[in-house]
């Protein structure tokens, strides 16, 4: 498709899939600081954990904060946004 990788989406997952690359010169910092967010957040700061059904407390508020800004500041409340794989996974 001749699409350009996004790499720093790419980095982080690598990061969060094995923390031991946290030590590498071979990533950037913005990476290196997102994926200690993210896995700070996690059960066992393992993305491999059990999390609540409706998914990650910081990615909720990180989605609230978003929605929010984008209505141009009506509030969303992070306890009311369940995250899924999919539809019918949310079903479940």
């Amino acid at each position: 498709m001749g699409q350009k990788p996004i790499t720093f989406l790419r980095q982080v997952s690598a990061l969060c899939m094995y923390p031991d690359l946290l030590n590498s010169p071979d990533f950037p910092k913005d990476a290196k600081q997102k994926a200690q967010r993210l896995l700070a957040a996690c059960g066992g700061q393992s993305i491999g954990a059990y999390s609540a059904s409706p998914g990650i407390e910081l990615i909720r508020h990180d989605v609230a904060a978003f929605i929010q800004h984008r209505d141009e500041g009506i509030p969303s409340n992070p306890e009311n946004i369940y995250l899924s794989t999919g539809a019918s996974n949310a079903v479940v």
